[in-house]
């Protein structure tokens, strides 16, 4: 067990950069800014979780 505050380093594989995370979730941000997200296909019921899923889903492209 590692000590508390601790962070084993970054390596090259796991990690990705901002930009990159932009440019896949910016396209998203428009699908749903200032529209009633009952309104957008697969979030007729806009819980927080039922959202975070609906992002997650398109990000992973499934």
């Amino acid at each position: 067990m590692r000590p508390v505050g601790v962070r084993p380093a970054v390596e090259g594989h796991d990690w990705r950069h901002f930009a990159e995370i932009d440019a896949e979730v910016r396209p998203l941000l428009k699908l749903v800014d200032h529209r009633h997200l009952n309104d957008v296909e697969g979030l007729e019921n806009p819980t927080a979780a039922v959202i975070v899923d609906w992002f997650f889903d398109r990000i992973l492209g499934c």
